[in-house]
């Protein structure tokens, strides 16, 4: 099976199960995090393999056939762990569907004692005992063990063809699939051989230089040294046949004490990306913005002053890497604006969650379309009240006396802009009453009076009668 076809989603819930049931028989469970409902399941696989011992016969036989001759595959990462697996799935998928549920089933058991979070280790031994595990684990073994023999079948059959074609100068090997990820010098190649994979530089060598993965790295490992002008890596030389296959560098390099080995160009790259890391995790300490009560941009609440600019954020200690320039917050707030919905003519964008409160609780900040300022709800529902109760005022005192344009023609400019100028005559004479209106309404103490009137006027203005393009 191809690795991007495995079921990821399903392996983040039953990888953790699959380490503690099927590691090597002599090796200690691993530690196992499970949610509450799960409290139990490491009681449950920890029965299964005390009523079926072949769950270690099979971990056994896992460790040269599937995880490379690591014993403690185990505590490798999850990512490391799945490409080897994928590796001896059958391209169907029903190998990986059937272990899945067989893990599932013995989790089902688990799932069924309750409030096993509630009780203490010697409890939980005490209701598993209970519980009919044999059956579900016996249903897996026999599945694992005909795939494991297919596997075994399938290794068996590669290495005698490798071996079939053998010549004078050696065994042909095929490419390390795994190599990329990891640059251990003399693994671009393997053989299955002896019951077990072997692994050379060389793509055609004789028997006795192919050699298992773990004599391939203690053999790096004792040959490391510090690596000059990068403090905590190492590097260890490969062979001069293969410096070419290296990057055409005589060392391959890794981060101490057990990273992956890599190429040259590649630890390059990792040094950039932890200089990078390391200069976006600079706390930086800001000061209030002062315009952020006018405009309430989501991330702008702080600023300060950083590499020749001015970054926002709305934290006011935080690490770089959560500062940006107050254009990337506007385009920000844009990109994840929407229609508020209620309020025709007016956006809505969410802040974060973790700082909701300084935005009045309600997760989002609203404004007048197309470019009125950002502000809290209290405010733009304040506003909207006071615009309308202008209208309406508007419509009693001068809505008899006008005389509407026919139906399907637009005002003449001139008339447009008596109407619009009127209007916003009116709009004057009434805005302190307005403002103090949306005062009394309980509005954020932040927002200043200039703020008030600017999203009136918006508001106003975008109601007024349309006239003429250019008017």
């Amino acid at each position: 099976m191809d690795y991007s076809a495995i079921n990821q989603a399903s392996w983040m819930t039953y990888l953790p199960a699959f380490k503690v049931l099927l590691r090597p028989g002599s090796a200690s469970a691993p530690a196992m995090s499970v949610g509450a409902e799960l409290a139990a399941w490491p009681a449950v696989l920890e029965r299964a393999r005390q009523l079926v011992p072949g769950f270690g016969d099979i971990g056994d036989k896992l460790v040269p056939l599937v995880f490379e001759g690591y014993q403690d595959w185990y505590s490798y990462e999850d990512q490391w762990i799945l490409k080897d697996l994928a590796s001896v799935l059958d391209d169907t998928g029903d190998q990986e569907i059937q272990i899945l549920r067989g893990l599932d089933e013995l989790g089902l058991l688990a799932r069924g004692i309750e409030k096993a979070s509630e009780l203490t280790p010697d409890e939980i031994e005490a209701r598993v005992q209970q519980l009919d595990v044999g059956l579900a684990a016996n249903s897996l073994l026999t599945r694992l063990s005909q795939y494991v023999a297919a596997w075994q079948d399938e290794a068996s059959r590669v290495g005698s063809e490798q071996q079939a074609a053998a010549t004078t100068e050696g065994i042909p090997g095929d490419t390390n699939a795994n190599w990329d990820d990891d640059a251990v010098p003399g693994t671009r190649y393997w053989i299955y051989a002896d019951g077990g994979y072997l692994y050379s530089d060389r793509k055609v060598a004789p028997l006795d230089q192919w050699m298992s993965l773990q004599g391939r790295e203690n053999a790096a490992e004792a040959a490391k040294q510090p690596w000059n002008g990068a403090p905590g890596w190492s590097c260890t030389p490969v062979g001069d046949e293969s410096v070419s296959d290296y990057g055409g560098v005589g060392f391959v390099f890794r981060r101490d004490p057990d990273g992956s080995w890599m190429t040259q160009a590649k630890a390059f790259a990792a040094l950039d990306q932890e200089e990078e890391e390391a200069r976006l995790a600079v706390e930086l300490t800001g000061e209030l913005y002062s315009n952020w009560a006018q405009d309430r941009i989501p991330g702008t609440r702080c600023w300060v002053y950083f590499d020749n600019g001015h970054l926002f954020s709305d934290y006011q200690t935080a690490p770089l890497g959560r500062w940006a320039p107050l254009a990337d917050r506007e385009d920000r707030a844009e990109a994840a604006a929407r229609p508020w919905q209620g309020a025709p003519g007016w956006s809505c964008t969410p802040v974060a969650a973790d700082v909701a409160d300084d935005y009045g609780g309600e997760g989002y900040v609203f404004r007048l379309d197309p470019d009125g300022p950002w502000m809290l709800m209290a405010a733009a529902i304040a506003a909207i009240d006071a615009a309308e109760a202008i209208e309406d005022d508007e419509a009693v005192e001068e809505g008899q006396d006008e005389v509407e344009p026919e139906a399907g023609k637009a005002a003449e400019p001139a008339e447009f802009a008596k109407q619009f100028a009127e209007v916003q005559r009116e709009t004057s004479q009434r805005m302190p009453d307005a403002v103090a209106a949306i005062r009394a309404a309980g509005v954020d103490p932040e927002v200043t009076d200039d703020e008030i009137r600017r999203v009136l006027l918006s508001y106003v203005a975008a109601q007024a009668p349309s006239g003429s393009q250019g008017s």
